[in-house]
């Protein structure tokens, strides 16, 4: 469901220190018909406006234009009929205008109030979406948002699931009351139908009820026998099944089901995903030889889907250099599909928001084109990829990007070209270790010996680590960190409250996470940094394992790939509901008193700016 439409205004005059007027008629917009906007900027920017230019993007492609008369701006807008809500992202001059951090956005009537699933839709705003537009994430307003929701549409069972989960996070209490006099009146309403039992088991499960879950299955089963569950449990096995022949005969039988059943006539459209199910385990599998015949088989045009495919095998065989001929061959064709569907919508005029969507996924593409080509040592035909890649289109901005340019740049041209280009990486905080030793190279071949070139390299990186500091400055928290007791690989319990007088690094994490996962030779990097520091702790927590036997998954995991980490099992996940995470990896600096000071979520794809990063925080947080 589309929930929301995206809009942004950017106007092209100077800094904006103040909120602007902005207003719309009418004041109960339906989706589907015009809505007149209207935006004033504020008194501080300069009266004579000139090259001012509004534009409008959605993921509906809704592009308007503004026009201009005594410094107002004004434009008609129409969002799609199946969207919920409007926001607006107004930028001038390189500033953003975020109404006070309130953000500029417009909720769609039907039947004079908001729509179906309209606070839905701003709760997400509020989660989501609302940094780009300025607004900070809030979760109290996203629960508010959901609040109104349920009160409008009672109803509205799958906001009310989103609404538990995340007041179960929240205020565990308050949600156990809730849900229990919801499944009272649940009851009470009767269960008549399929859904009704669907909305029963999600309930008990938010409970932990696993018998109460169970009993409600079976019931489902027997009033149903031919219901949606079915369907969805035979989909489900399809698309969790690994072995080859198994998944194609399943797909015959869902085929089969959609020419035959009523009930599976709904599911006709999604026959393509299908086929790319069945590719994926040839994939999975890495039998090359049999995804490229049942591409043939299948009948599979070139597709979003099948590009993100080849790209993904492009980079596995990349990675492990099992098959660099076929990798290039793979990577080529995601390379040139993605460029033509970015060539094609820029002649097609499609919205900013588009744009940027196929460049940043041709410029993913192009860089593990590249990077295949560099291993394949056909270092001219990949270095303009990489720079396309780096430089072009992601400015710099990506660490790992930088890498493969770098690594290509230094093969083909004289250092004279790219040097000046490598030291912007280090002085940016965009480097990696292995353009330091480019560098490195460089420096020792110019002055004759290695000896200085740490503090060249110290030299480059004050500014970066000078940014880095005060914008992490700006990110100190100082909120109790939730206790937990914990048993780590060994069975030893291991306690947060006696680790006062440290700073504690908790890193929570899944072995099904990649970001997680590519986190790890950082992660090493940093613990490495203070092995002979007493004061500072590493703590792994595993949390959100999707598997039976959670210890012998994660062990044969941190001993196969040799990690020193002290690894905490959360297999019920209380520890990562309490520190209210959202997605992992994140990871929380607590000082010594037991606060958090800082949280960091995610992995830019750099090991030196992780290092770095935690490094800086760690000091921050013991007050260096």
């Amino acid at each position: 469901m589309k929930y929301i439409t995206y809009l942004f205004l950017f106007l092209t005059f100077g800094n904006v220190t103040a909120q602007g007027d902005f207003t719309f008629s009418p004041e109960k917009p339906k989706a589907g018909e015009p809505i007149t906007i209207s935006y004033k900027p504020s008194a501080t920017v300069p009266a004579k406006l000139t090259g001012v230019q509004i534009k409008g993007i959605s993921l509906d492609d809704l592009d308007f234009k503004a026009t201009r008369a005594a410094g107002k701006y004004t434009a008609t807008i129409k969002p799609d009929t199946n969207a919920h809500m409007v926001y607006f992202i107004i930028t001038a001059g390189g500033a953003l205008d975020n109404n006070q951090g309130k953000g500029y956005w417009i909720q769609l009537y039907e039947n004079d109030k908001p729509k179906r699933n309209a606070n839905t839709a701003l709760s997400y705003f509020y989660q989501y979406f609302g940094e780009e537009a300025g607004v900070s994430s809030d979760k109290t307003k996203a629960l508010e948002a959901l609040t109104s929701e349920v009160g409008l549409y009672p109803d509205n069972n799958s906001a009310k699931q989103t609404y538990y989960r995340m007041l179960l996070a929240e205020d565990k209490t308050l949600a156990t009351s809730k849900i229990q006099d919801e499944l009272v009146a649940l009851k009470t309403r009767g269960l008549e139908k399929e859904t009704d039992y669907n909305y029963l088991i999600a309930l008990y499960n938010f409970l932990g009820e696993k018998e109460n879950v169970q009993t409600a299955v079976e019931e489902r089963k027997t009033k149903f026998p031919e219901g949606t569950w079915l369907v969805n449990s035979q989909i489900n096995n399809f698309y969790s099944e690994k072995d080859i022949s198994k998944k194609r005969e399943l797909y015959a039988e869902i085929i089969k089901n959609i020419e035959t059943k009523e009930n599976w006539k709904n599911y006709k459209n999604s026959i393509p995903s299908y086929k790319l199910q069945v590719l994926s385990a040839y994939l999975g599998k890495k039998d090359w030889d049999g995804l490229k015949a049942a591409v043939k088989e299948f009948n599979v045009e070139e597709n979003a889907q099948l590009a993100s495919m080849y790209n993904s095998a492009a980079w596995k065989l990349y990675e492990d250099s099992s098959d660099l001929t076929r990798a290039e061959e793979m990577s080529k064709i995601a390379t040139s599909f993605a460029k033509k569907q970015w060539d094609d919508a820029e002649k097609e005029s499609k919205s900013e928001r588009k744009l940027k969507q196929l460049k940043n996924t041709y410029s993913m593409y192009a860089d593990t084109y590249a990077a295949v080509l560099l291993k394949l040592g056909k270092h001219a035909e990949g270095l303009p990829f990489a720079k396309e890649a780096a430089l072009d289109i992601n400015k710099g901005e990506s660490a790992t990007m930088n890498e493969i340019y770098a690594l290509l740049a230094s093969k083909v041209q004289p250092a004279k070209e790219y040097k000046p280009q490598f030291e912007k990486f280090v002085i940016e905080g965009k480097s990696t270790s292995k353009i330091k030793g480019i560098l490195s190279e460089i420096y020792t071949k110019e002055k004759g010996s290695p000896d200085g070139f740490d503090k060249y390299i110290a030299e480059l990186e004050v500014e970066a680590k000078r940014k880095m500091r005060e914008e992490l400055t700006k990110k100190i928290e100082n909120t109790p960190a939730p206790d937990f007791t914990l048993l780590n690989l060994d069975g030893t319990e291991v306690k947060l409250s006696e680790l006062k007088g440290k700073t504690v690094i908790v890193d929570f994490w899944a072995t099904w996470c990649g970001p997680c996962i590519a986190s790890f030779p950082g992660m090493r990097k940093a613990q490495e940094k203070y092995k002979d520091d007493p004061n500072v702790k590493f703590v792994f927590i595993n949390s959100w394992e999707r598997v039976e036997d959670i210890k012998k998954t994660v062990t044969d995991f941190i001993t196969k790939g040799n990690y020193p980490f002290d690894v905490l099992f959360d297999k019920e996940n209380k520890t990562i509901t309490s520190y209210k995470v959202s997605g992992i990896p994140t990871k929380f600096i607590i000082d010594k008193t037991g606060n958090i000071r800082f949280t960091s979520v995610g992995f830019s794809g750099s090991d030196d700016k992780l290092v770095d990063e935690l490094s800086t925080m760690v000091e921050l947080a013991s007050g260096k």
